[in-house]
């Protein structure tokens, strides 16, 4: 008699293959020995994920009540997931958005929509789901304002960046290091050192370390700029607070 695990194995190898047709046969064999539960849709669903069947992913996630399994947020989360790792992310998260209503959306799901959305480009969208967050009282994390801040940094959105920044200093929300990196990778990417500077002091008030990506953010900055004393400065600075890594020896 095979396991549990022994079929997963099989419908993983099967899907992985495009067999479809055989995994559902597997699928339904296990339904009739009542031996699926929820790995066994995430399995499926992480395969039709890699191959970009949006739809098939989302109609697995659905059926599992009818096939006796009860879906948990955590099997949501990991469809987003896994279509995040298969290229479709925006598009799991628009059609998945009213199949969301009802769930208690965790912090988490709108952190991976938000991370979602702003990998693809659509950074406006993902502030409408940091608003619905707030309506729904789930305050945004510092994962979240560090996707945003970092995202606006790629597209030269400085201000809104800043923005960002004061809104979640504003909703009591403290800087990590996540954050503190985004920001002054934004202000690097547009050389107003300046700021950058004024930032890495308000970390040494508040108590947060630099480290090796901080530093090398920097240098690599400065380097670009010809400016290797002004380098030289700031990597004496930092390294006292931080541990370089391999790649701030080989900047140049």
């Amino acid at each position: 008699m095979h396991t549990v695990r022994a079929y997963h194995t099989m419908i993983e190898s099967l899907a992985k293959i495009r067999q479809y047709q055989i995994m559902w046969d597997r699928v339904n064999t296990m339904r009739s020995k009542s031996m699926l539960n929820v790995e066994t849709f995430c399995i499926i669903m992480r395969r039709y994920a890699r191959v970009q069947k949006v739809d098939e992913a989302i109609y697995m996630f659905n059926i599992m009540e009818k096939y006796g399994v009860q879906p948990n947020l955590p099997a949501f989360n990991g469809l987003l997931i896994f279509c995040l790792k298969g290229g479709v992310g925006h598009l799991i998260c628009q059609r998945l958005w009213r199949s969301s209503e009802k769930w208690l959306i965790w912090a988490v799901t709108y952190g991976i929509m938000v991370d979602i959305l702003c990998k693809a480009g659509r950074v406006d969208e993902a502030i409408g789901i940091v608003r619905e967050m707030d309506s729904n009282g789930c305050r945004p994390t510092s994962f979240i304002y560090s996707v945003l801040v970092h995202t606006y940094g790629i597209e030269n959105r400085i201000e809104d960046a800043v923005d960002a920044f004061l809104e979640m200093e504003r909703n009591g929300i403290k800087a990590d290091i996540v954050v503190y990196n985004a920001l002054i990778g934004a202000f690097c990417k547009v050389s107003k050192l300046k700021n950058v500077y004024r930032f890495l002091n308000e970390m040494h008030t508040k108590g947060v370390a630099p480290n090796a990506r901080t530093c090398n953010t920097i240098l690599n900055t400065l380097i670009g700029r010809g400016e290797t004393d002004e380098a030289i400065k700031v990597f004496r600075r930092i390294i006292k607070e931080c541990e370089p890594d391999a790649d701030t020896y080989i900047i140049h």
